[in-house]
């Protein structure tokens, strides 16, 4: 399957998905955010086959609409995640992805 993973299907960035979120009364990202990457990561890792929209993933986490857009957006840019024409997220192929080991997402982005 062919997979482009810098695109999300309602399009941007982390960058971009953070700078619109301006408004001071919009949501707050939850400050266990590392806690829950890695839980997110942890969940398609242990079931390869995993395809969520984000919709699913939203109710399968609990999360609001912006916390998981941005946790996914930063899953993706980390090469871990890819979004698929379906508009399903799911595990990345490629090495990044097979080689990630555990740890802090945030810091595997730094080391590039």
């Amino acid at each position: 399957m062919s997979s482009n993973p810098t695109v999300r299907p309602h399009g941007g960035s982390v960058a971009e998905v953070r700078a619109t979120n301006t408004d001071a009364s919009a949501e707050r990202l939850p400050l266990d955010f590392n806690a829950m990457l890695s839980r997110i990561r942890a969940e398609f890792f242990e079931m390869p086959g995993l395809r969520l929209t984000e919709a699913q993933a939203r109710r399968l986490w609990s999360l609001d609409r912006r916390t998981c857009e941005v946790l996914l957006a930063v899953l993706v840019d980390a090469k871990l995640l890819a979004w698929q024409p379906d508009g399903r997220v799911m595990k990345a192929e490629g090495e990044d992805a097979t080689s990630y080991q555990g740890g802090s997402v945030m810091n595997k982005k730094r080391r590039k």
